[in-house]
């Protein structure tokens, strides 16, 4: 392997921090019964998981499109589906964090990742069918962008944002 594709310093912890949490997330995924919110949680993870049989979920506005989208195909394995799905979409939202933290120069930007997954509000959202964590891996993934000199991109992507959560168009409107 070419030793400049080796991970080393903070990356590599960060990595080890990542592949750590994120394993103990599907673990915790498979055990808990919860789906943190009895409400809202089921009827996204019914709109997704219905979306093939019913297209037009695919362009309702309360269910999020993009959100129905993305989680249709991993909602086919029930709602562990959807809570795995839940725990990729939070690992690549903090591994955006932890890529804005090092772009900042941080002392130690690896803590992100463990400050990320710390937060309990945070860390039990994952086992819902609940937007808010696409909402978040969509703005932190267009920072990361920004951060990383491709505006275009990071634009294009914060202009989804509604169609995961509907105070994207809040955002939306104090960027213009």
């Amino acid at each position: 392997m070419n030793p400049r594709f080796i991970p080393t310093g903070s990356g590599r912890r960060a990595r080890l921090l990542l592949a750590g949490l994120l394993g103990l997330s599907v673990a915790v995924a498979f055990r808990t019964k919860s789906t943190y919110d009895s409400g809202d949680s089921v009827q996204h993870y019914l709109f997704a998981h219905y979306a093939f049989a019913h297209p037009l979920n695919l362009l309702d506005s309360w269910a999020k499109p993009l959100f129905t989208l993305l989680a249709a195909g991993p909602a086919q394995a029930g709602f562990i589906g959807m809570k795995l799905f839940q725990c990729g979409v939070v690992a690549a939202s903090v591994w955006c964090a932890f890529v804005v933290a090092r772009a900042l120069r941080l002392p130690a930007p690896e803590l992100a990742v463990l400050f990320a997954y710390a937060m309990p509000g945070y860390f039990i959202i994952q086992f819902s069918g609940l937007t808010e964590p696409l909402f978040g891996l969509v703005l932190v993934a267009a920072v990361a962008l920004a951060m990383a000199d491709r505006p275009a991109w990071s634009a294009a992507l914060v202009s989804w944002l509604p169609f995961v959560r509907s105070e994207g168009f809040i955002l939306l409107e104090g960027i213009g």
